[in-house]
Order: structure tokens, then sequence, then C-alpha cells
């Protein structure tokens, strides 16, 4: 399960489908992980040193030491590491917003001083496919500079580590949406010219990206002027010298809004469309924060309790409609006394083909996302009927669409449809409302309130409407995530 929140996401940073891996030695079902512990290195065990620095001269190196017992885990786990290193690095760079190295050092010697400094371990159990957990494991010590990775300084001068502490904090650091967030001249610094090709066609093909915006992308990075030129057709390049020519005068202001837009559209658009290798990579790490959310769900509930939410609300009917019998039973694999509640709700036919299926093997995983799959569906059909989308916009915006909410709002549905939606609103409540978010995106819907971003496009009654409906959406599913919170 996910409920060591802080441990799966240093996993998922890491060893990211490191299962295809595992299966190849052993009858794996999934991985079960310890939340984080204080331990030492077993001097017993063979060793990977992992090492991540922000240049080849560099003497601050943020280390990880992966340990096992067993040499077939440990052959694995290398095999994973050297073909999976610059794409390790390469997530994790994305995150802290700085270009950082990697080097592997297998069954590397210990000092006596490594062995006897107490680490942050986390200890990851195969569990086999009778969904026990085998003699087979591995742990990850993190050592302290590691999470200065994270913003945690972990100063142990004055006092011992305290796990829970620092679980708290390096969640913290991931609840903010803008942590998975691209940077645009990080992406033109390690984007080979291939992926930056495809990623510019795509994005001009869908027409998200205009020569407008290269023009104030090559001006804002002139460094990178030539890698955009060389990715381009000769087409676009006299489109982006005629922009120029248009174009007297260039502000600070624009400049920001571009690079905004820009990196905004790698987020929302890309993150689960593996169109090219970067286009994977977003949607890898974006599912750090699905995780999360599948966490906050069960924190709040056990399946259990849900169901019988579901049952309450009288909508277990239209969640069991729209879920397939294969979806069901792995729902409800480790809670089949529950089953006889769905006599009500779907043919004893159908339950009996559900029953049938709990004889197919079920890891933890397909468990865990079919009772999320569950979940969302009532919280989607909930939110439809809520009694928020039939009161007055401006009264919503006073109540609920509060400047911490918005800024999770924000990087959800983007910061045009906020714009939309605000349209007809009142000026003070609209710049009260987006006063958190990034520079860039309070440019870009100002600027479109008032008239000077995108002139030709007109929002008419329809459109305003669906926007507002899109915003109100998302605030009531981030507030039964637990993301946002309502003030009554």
């Amino acid at each position: 399960m996910y409920y060591n929140a802080a441990s799966h996401i240093i996993f998922s940073i890491l060893f990211h489908k490191i299962d295809a891996y595992l299966k190849s030695y052993f009858n794996l079902s999934g991985l079960a992980l310890s939340p984080f512990m204080i331990e030492k290195l077993d001097t017993t065990n063979q060793y990977i040193v992992v090492s991540f620095h922000k240049s080849i001269a560099s003497e601050n190196n943020f280390r990880i030491i992966i340990s096992t017992s067993t040499p077939s885990v440990h052959h694995c786990i290398l095999q994973y590491l050297n073909d999976n290193s610059n794409t390790i690095a390469l997530r994790l760079s994305l995150i802290v917003k700085h270009k950082l190295n990697i080097t592997l050092i297998s069954n590397h010697f210990l000092s006596k001083g490594e062995n006897e400094v107490p680490n942050i371990e986390i200890k990851a159990s195969i569990r086999d496919t009778d969904d026990r957990n085998s003699n087979n494991t591995f742990s990850i010590y993190c050592e302290n500079d590691f999470f200065k990775l994270f913003k945690i300084n972990m100063d142990t001068s004055h006092r011992p580590v305290n796990t829970y502490e620092l679980e708290s904090q390096f969640l913290h650091f991931f609840k903010d949406p803008y942590t998975l967030f691209p940077s645009l001249p990080f992406i033109l610094e390690v984007m080979s010219d291939d992926e930056f090709q495809k990623l510019i066609y795509y994005l001009l093909n869908e027409k998200l990206l205009t020569p407008y915006h290269l023009f104030l992308i090559s001006r804002a990075y002139p460094q990178y002027s030539l890698k955009i030129k060389h990715n381009i057709s000769r087409h676009t390049i006299s489109d982006i010298i005629n922009v120029g020519k248009s174009i007297h005068k260039i502000t600070y202001r624009d400049v920001l809004e571009a690079i905004y837009a820009f990196e905004e559209l790698l987020f929302l658009k890309l993150r689960s469309k593996p169109y090219f290798h970067y286009g994977t990579f977003i949607e890898q790490v974006h599912s750090i924060l699905h995780h999360m959310r599948m966490v906050t769900l069960f924190q709040q509930k056990s399946f259990d309790e849900w169901v019988y939410e579901f049952i309450k609300s009288n909508l277990l009917y239209a969640v069991l409609a729209k879920c397939d019998d294969i979806t069901i039973a792995a729902a409800f694999y480790n809670n089949r006394h529950l089953i006889s509640l769905l006599d009500n709700y779907i043919s004893s036919k159908r339950i009996n083909g559900i029953a049938s299926l709990f004889e197919m093997e079920c890891d933890t995983n397909l468990i865990i996302s079919s009772q999320h799959r569950m979940i969302e569906l009532f919280l989607n059909t909930i939110s439809s009927h809520n009694k928020l989308y039939s009161q007055p916009f401006n009264i919503l915006l006073k109540k609920y669409m509060t400047p911490e909410n918005m800024y999770y709002v924000l990087f959800e549905i983007g910061w045009f449809v906020i714009a939309t939606a605000l349209k007809q609103s009142s000026k003070k409540l609209c710049l009260e409302c987006i006063k958190h978010f990034p520079e860039g995106a309070q440019y870009c819907i100002i600027d479109v309130y008032n008239g000077v971003l995108n002139p030709n496009i007109v929002h008419d009654e329809m459109q305003i409407k669906k926007a507002r409906n899109q915003l109100i959406h998302s605030l009531l599913k981030l507030n039964m995530y637990g993301i946002i919170h309502f003030q009554e």
C-alpha cells in the first residue's frame, strides 16, 4: 500500500519501473516499503553507492547507498541503475531545478566512519505472487546531505533526527505542485536536439505554441537561440523574423508571460503524453503526485468506509456502472466480505462473475489503483451534483476561491481557463484570488482580463460558464482529496 508516502516518493524518483527488472529474477507481485528509519549500514552486505553532484569537479555529493545480502538482488539493481542512470539524474534534476550528474560504484569499500554513521534507511521487501514478503530485500540508505536537495537541512548537532518530522518536511516539499513544474532554461540545456524538435513541432501542430512565443523565448535566452533555430523549419524561422520586425518594444512582462505559458503547456499537456522521452518523463514524475493523492484518500477513510459512503450517498450503483468486472474484483480482492453489499445494485450473475475473478493473481498496485478508481468515480459524481454550480460566481469568489485554494487550482486547469472564468468578475476579487500565483501566471491572467493579451479571442457567455464550471469542479475535487479546505 501507499501509506508510507515519503518512502514511495523517493522510490518513484530513484527506481521508477524497476519492477520489470526484478520480475526477470523473482516471482514479483510488488514491493513493500518501510517508513523512514534511522539505521547504520550492515557491513556484511553488498553495496552500490549512487552519488549526485552539480558538476564533475563538485565536492558536494548527495549520496545514497543501496545495500543487500542477496547477490541476485544486487545484480538486478545494478543492471537497472546502469541502464537508467541518466533518466534518474534527469528526474531528480527537474525536481530540484538544477542539473545533476550521477556516478555509480558497485561493491564500494566503505570506510569505518561510513559504517558507523546512522543514515535514513528505507527497506524494500520483494513481495512474491502469493502476496507475501520474501527474504529478498534491499535497503536504501540516504545520507543527511541528500535531503538538502529537497530544501531540508538535517542539523544533528543539537538533537537527533526525528523521522516523523523529516517525513513531514519531505512531503511538504512535494505538496507544492510547483515542485514538479518544468523549468524552460533547464529544458533548453538538457534536452537533445531530436527531442526538442519533436517537442516544438508537437506544440506548433497543436496550436499551443506560436512564432510569437518562440521569438520571445529566443530573446529571453539568446544563448539557446541557435538550438531553437536548428530545430525548426525555414518557414517557422521566417515567421519568427516577421514577428520581430513587427514588434518595436519587448517588456520584461512579455517575456515572463511567454516563459510561463511554455512551462505550463509542458506541465498540463505532456505529463500524460508519451510522444517523446521528455514527455514520458514528465508523466513519470507527475505520477508521484498521483500516488500522494491516493495516500490522502486512504488516510481519510479505509476502503470499507468509502464503500459505506457510496451507499449512504446513493451513488454505489453509479460507481459500479462505470467499472468493469476486473476493476471491481481487484478493488474488493482484500475486502471480499463487502461483496454481499452489492446484491441490491448488480445482478447475481455479475456478482458470481466478479467472485470468480478472485482466483486470478492480483498484485498490490492493481488493488490500490482499482480502489482509487472507484473512489475517484464517486468523488466526480458527487461533485457534479454540488450546489456550488448554481450560486452566483462573485459569491463563490469571496467564499471559496481564496488565494491559497486558487494556487492549487492553477496547476490543475491552467491560467487560461482561470482567466476566462474571471471575465466579467470584480477586478478587485480577481486580483485577490490570484495573488499567490507565479508572476508569469498573474501577468497572463491580468492582461487577458484587461484585453491586452489575446485581444482577438471573444469570451462569450457559454465559454465563460464552461470555464467557471471547470474551476468549480477543480475546487470540489481538490477539497475532497484534502488538498485544499473550504472555510465554513
